[in-house]
């Protein structure tokens, strides 16, 4: 099963707002991280992951482009999907992410914002290091 197919990403937000589930997701990437630096990407990883990390970005963009990209995930893993039910799907979690009681969706206060809406990876990839760089 493909981490990012729809049959996964469908249930990512209820499995991850079950308690234990969350706890031991916390236990578990911190542990990765202890020999080393990585790069991590989640919801929640600059405000309870790893609240202390020393660079933090809130990457953000319109949702016709997010969905225009997820329409082009699923399409390489063969799957196809309405664009507009992307949408309305983003929109959904967005909204049930950032109002749940454990782990919300919510910008870390220190988190620089780049707004990704107009960028190719390359573009926020390059974005994200000038940060780093400075």
């Amino acid at each position: 099963m493909k981490i990012r197919s729809q049959e996964v990403t469908s249930k990512v937000s209820a499995v991850s707002a079950i308690k234990e589930v969350r706890e031991m997701m916390v236990q578990i990437q911190r542990s990765f991280t202890k020999k080393g630096n990585f790069v991590v990407e989640g919801r929640d990883i600059g405000t309870v992951v790893f609240p202390d990390a020393k660079y933090k970005f809130y990457l953000q963009a319109d949702y016709d482009i997010r969905a225009k990209r997820r329409l082009a995930d699923f399409e390489k893993i063969n799957e196809a999907k309405n664009i507009n039910e992307i949408k309305e799907d983003l929109e959904t979690r967005d909204k049930y992410d950032s109002t749940r009681k454990l782990s919300p969706l919510k910008k870390p206060v220190d988190a620089i914002i780049i707004d990704t809406t107009l960028c190719s990876f390359e573009e926020q990839v390059n974005q994200i290091l000038k940060h780093i760089e400075k």
